[in-house]
């Protein structure tokens, strides 16, 4: 078949695992081509997750922006607005359209991957409130509500929801995305979970770093003020944590004040920048504890990559996260909880030994082969019901 896969931008985030790993699953038997409004740099995208695409094994479509949308700065919402607007030149002559990050209107089957409810700006702000200037320029306003519909007007397209009702097939990556689309939508989807790539070091525990290790975008919603406090209040407890950030920093203002709010507390928290590879690998399997910050995330692909390398993990309650983890004595419902919780596992080597062996089970679960096995399943049974 002549597949085409889009995702609106290649950021170099979590969901972007998804399209490089579904091109691997497929470039033997299909014929692909990326269509993206940027980043589409294979050297850097198979660096960054660990593939293996060559430039004559996948055509590349790169839409861009137009000059306005950079011009003004614009928001999400217009990016994709023009990407999808882009999708109804591109598509005609594709046998299927994959979109591995958000639904997209095309007039060609589709399969829809739901990587998280930024096309839902109600479910948005309950999983992700914001505070201050963001708060009400993400609010619910008639200004948020002029601007969504102009995007949804120079999209050309049917809502999110119409769309992924038109869909031959629609796929969460979680149950908790899974049960929000059933639930709020009357949807239903099936899971498959995302990939996680590549192999960590088998590092005994005895020689692991007694450290806490925290992987991610540096973003507001990631939380990472949480995080830093809730090591802080454990540190205060009488246990000599370091805390070791990976994540790119220095090009936001977020993470330059992060930066210089941990300098404040002293040296045990370590900003060690935009990490990758074997380097990544490495400082994930020398760390014995993580913890995470984001609620009601989608998924949480940097989690799993905690739990793959071996890390005790303690992430928030709700969202897809609590999933991957999946055991209560990891699971935080407050920064009180948290803090408890992390205490005890501390003052116990028993405890740390059992969540170690639940650990190492659970991280067995997102590997590469099991999401390419199943995507190369979903494509061939919509091939044969055509």
């Amino acid at each position: 078949m002549n597949i085409l896969l889009v995702h609106p931008c290649l950021k170099r985030g979590g969901s972007e695992a998804r399209l490089l790993w579904s091109v691997e699953a497929l470039k033997e038997a299909h014929q692909l081509t990326i269509a993206t409004s940027g980043g589409a740099n294979l050297d850097e995208l198979n660096a960054t997750y660990g593939t293996d695409i060559d430039s004559s094994e996948v055509n590349v479509v790169e839409t861009g922006l137009p000059w306005w949308i950079v011009w003004l700065k614009a928001g999400d919402a217009l990016k994709v607005a023009w990407f999808n607007r882009q999708l109804h030149r591109i598509s005609p002559g594709f046998d299927l359209v994959l979109s591995t990050y958000h639904p997209v209107d095309v007039q060609i089957p589709a399969i829809q991957f739901i990587a998280d409810f930024s096309w839902d700006d109600e479910e948005r702000r309950r999983l992700h409130p914001e505070q201050g200037w963001r708060g009400f320029v993400h609010g619910d306003n008639m200004l948020r509500r002029i601007y969504l519909g102009f995007a949804q007007w120079l999209s050309q397209s049917l809502s999110f929801t119409e769309t992924l009702r038109k869909s031959a097939c629609i796929v969460s990556n979680s149950q908790f995305s899974a049960a929000i689309l059933r639930n709020k939508h009357g949807i239903s989807s099936r899971v498959i979970y995302p990939p996680v790539a590549g192999a960590f070091p088998a590092v005994p525990w005895n020689h692991k770093k007694n450290r806490f290790i925290v992987l991610g975008r540096i973003v507001p919603e990631k939380e990472l003020e949480k995080v830093i406090s809730i090591v802080g209040q454990v540190r205060d407890k009488g246990h000599e944590m370091e805390l070791l950030v990976l994540g790119d920093w220095e090009n936001s203002g977020y993470g330059k004040s992060l930066q210089q709010r941990a300098e404040a507390r002293g040296g045990w928290v370590c900003f060690a920048g935009d990490c990758r590879g074997e380097k990544k690998a490495r400082l994930l399997a020398e760390s014995k504890f993580a913890i995470h910050g984001c609620e009601g995330e989608a998924f949480g692909i940097a989690v799993a990559e905690m739990m793959k390398a071996g890390c005790i993990s303690f992430v928030p309650a709700e969202g897809g996260p609590a999933e991957i983890v999946n055991d209560a004595r990891m699971l935080y419902s407050s920064a009180a909880d948290a803090i408890n919780k992390i205490d005890l596992v501390l003052r116990n080597e028993g405890l740390q030994r059992e969540l170690v062996a639940h650990v190492e089970a659970q991280g067995k679960q997102y590997s590469e082969q099991a999401f390419m096995a199943s995507i190369r399943n979903i494509v061939l049974e919509y091939n044969r019901d055509q």
